[in-house]
């Protein structure tokens, strides 16, 4: 947690304890310069506690300012019922009182009513707080959704690309050139090939991986079905010089488990 030097505990940087070195017992007088290293910048705008629980005998006061509690990170731990979420409340109601802002991020509703509206402005996502879809990273996408091997990672990416370029198309129809052969594979928001030769099929390729559509928006309630129309697989007819994409069952059933995924998720938290 800290190393003495003169006088005074200072944080130990990259030191850390090892197997066989020594550890002693602190003493009070020890204990006392600890609490009073915590405090960084001396201020007036102080967050006080009732104490600094050591054991169930001792307990020592304890001050910090907001500028000693919050230049550093920290972490509240302790057993089941202990009062960590007590605790977490205790700190940001006094921090809410001197003015100070922060960010709580409470999936399971825990601190939903330790609030008025008038103290937080508070946000539900899916309901008045949305994120745009245009600024999402593949990794976050990743982290998303956590498709279970490559294979699915790369439905996912490509399913996502192609609800892009079909919103971008939508609104530069003078700038995307299809054929009208070509236009008729984007159906009711989704980019669906089947059908398609494999000449269509790659100058849609070429549409839908463009960078140009990278930081265009999407109705994520389309992705699980852009997964399932994507379960396609090439298809050769005799004297036919070019095959053509058609659904293929086998790949639809290596999709499924990323489609149920994916509307599940999107189902729960839309």
């Amino acid at each position: 947690m800290a190393m003495y030097d003169k006088n005074t505990f200072v944080l130990p940087g990259d030191l850390t304890v090892g197997i066989g070195d020594k550890a002693y017992i602190c003493n009070d007088e020890a204990i006392k310069k600890y609490i009073n290293s915590l405090e960084i910048n001396k201020r007036d705008n102080q967050i006080e506690f009732s104490s600094f629980n050591l054991n169930e005998k001792k307990a020592i006061p304890f001050k910090i300012s907001v500028d000693g509690l919050f230049n550093h990170h920290f972490m509240i731990v302790g057993a089941t019922n202990s009062g960590k979420s007590t605790s977490a409340l205790a700190i940001l109601d006094k921090y809410q009182k001197l003015k100070g802002k922060f960010l709580i991020i409470d999936p399971t509703g825990e601190y939903k009513d330790a609030f008025s509206k008038n103290e937080v402005n508070l946000k539900t996502i899916g309901k008045n707080l949305f994120l745009n879809t245009a600024n999402l990273t593949d990794e976050q996408w990743i982290s998303l959704f956590r498709p279970n091997d490559n294979s699915q990672v790369i439905e996912l990416l490509e399913a996502i690309k192609k609800l892009k370029f079909v919103q971008y198309y939508k609104k530069h129809l003078n700038k995307v050139n299809l054929t009208e052969a070509e236009n008729r594979f984007i159906r009711n928001d989704i980019l669906d090939c089947e059908g398609a030769n494999q000449e269509q099929y790659k100058h849609l390729q070429i549409q839908w991986e463009s960078d140009k559509v990278f930081n265009e928006s999407f109705d994520i309630n389309n992705l699980d079905k852009q997964i399932e129309k994507d379960s396609l697989k090439l298809s050769w007819n005799k004297g036919i010089k070019q095959g053509t994409y058609q659904f293929d069952y086998f790949t639809y059933g290596a999709n499924s488990w990323l489609i149920r995924k994916v509307k599940y998720l999107i189902k729960t938290y839309n």
